[in-house]
């Protein structure tokens, strides 16, 4: 069985050059990537929550989903990581995977409650699932985040840290667990990828069909009320805690690659939809007039994008660690003014 194993793993990465280009890229970048975010969730896409963050006052708290939390890139490399060195800042990051605005709000009140006193600036990022998100459920802790002195005293969790250090370097495991928590490559429903490969970047991307659905703006839109209600929510919250609060409008991996590449003419403009940036810029707007602070970040990105950096992996929607470093330089102003006095 051992050696079955061994000869599957050999195949897969000698004949990666002759795959299709998903499997392709999942074999050459992306499965190692994967295993380096994975260490960071207590099985699942629950965050692993360190006690001592919450000992010392933060400068900055950052709330939303995987983009925040930075599935696919190691701890060092994250914005969040890269703010904290660069700028010399006490951060937090409470991205949960998978998660949404009902999330946000608990991880926050999370965050006031525990940290010594509250944080200069509250960073809250929102991304495209956002505008689908239901109505609250009830939210269990256990559901969301783990203590990791408490992980560890669990025979599961450290037999699963093995397992994922036994593994990290196997790229048959890696494609295992994603058909297993997906049932495909491609991160979401199954769809039809609009693929684009010039030898130097490649990129598969969710059709215009994948995204209307979430980005309704039309008149009295549920998802996208609700969206703003919890927004609005929580910046009142972090205002009541002296807080300041910014909304971080996160784009996605069609309003940066391929918008850049329709307007290149190298992908047919039946490929983009007006409706990614509308709603976007129609929660800015709205954001506005209830006088709470964002920062959009598609500019930044695309600027970047059009210098040739590679931001999003070809396959998966998340940002890569150069992503990471554009947004980090994005909100690098905003966050070092945060800094409050005694931060190292």
């Amino acid at each position: 069985m051992a050696a079955g194993a061994l000869l599957g793993e050999a195949g897969l990465r000698l004949l990666a050059p002759f795959l299709g280009l998903a499997l392709r890229a999942f074999v050459r970048e992306e499965a190692a990537a994967w295993a380096s975010s994975s260490a960071r969730v207590a099985g699942g896409t629950r965050l692993l929550l360190r006690e001592a963050d919450f000992l010392t006052p933060a400068d900055v708290v950052f709330v939303g989903d995987s983009m925040v939390f930075g599935t696919l890139v190691a701890r060092g490399d994250l914005f969040t990581s890269r703010l904290a060195r660069e700028r010399r800042l006490r951060t937090l990051n409470l991205g949960v995977p998978s998660a949404g605005p009902c999330i946000y709000e608990r991880m926050l009140r999370l965050a006031l409650e525990r940290l010594p006193r509250p944080p200069g600036l509250v960073l809250y990022s929102v991304f495209g699932n956002d505008f689908a998100e239901p109505p609250c459920g009830p939210l269990h802790d256990a559901d969301l985040f783990v203590w990791e002195s408490e992980a560890r005293r669990r025979l599961s969790f450290r037999l699963r840290e093995a397992r994922e250090r036994l593994f990290r370097h196997c790229v048959g495991y890696q494609l295992f667990k994603r058909y297993a928590g997906f049932g495909h490559l491609n991160a979401g429903a199954g769809y039809p990828s609009l693929a684009y490969d010039d030898g130097r970047r490649a990129f598969l991307f969710a059709p215009p069909a994948w995204w209307r659905p979430q980005l309704d703006i039309t008149p009295d839109a549920p998802g996208f009320e609700r969206l703003l209600a919890h927004v609005v929510a929580a910046h009142e919250l972090a205002r009541r805690a002296g807080s300041r609060f910014a909304v971080v409008l996160m784009p996605f991996k069609e309003q940066v690659h391929l918008h850049e590449l329709v307007a290149l003419g190298a992908l047919p403009a039946a490929s983009e939809d007006p409706s990614y940036d509308q709603v976007y810029d129609t929660l800015g707007a709205r954001l506005s007039g209830f006088g709470v602070e964002h920062v959009d970040l598609r500019e930044p990105l695309r600027a970047a994008a059009r210098g040739g950096a590679k931001l999003y992996w070809t396959l998966d929607g998340h940002l890569t660690p150069a992503g990471h470093a554009v947004v980090a330089s994005a909100l690098s102003p905003l966050a070092a003014a945060a800094r409050r006095p005694g931060s190292p």
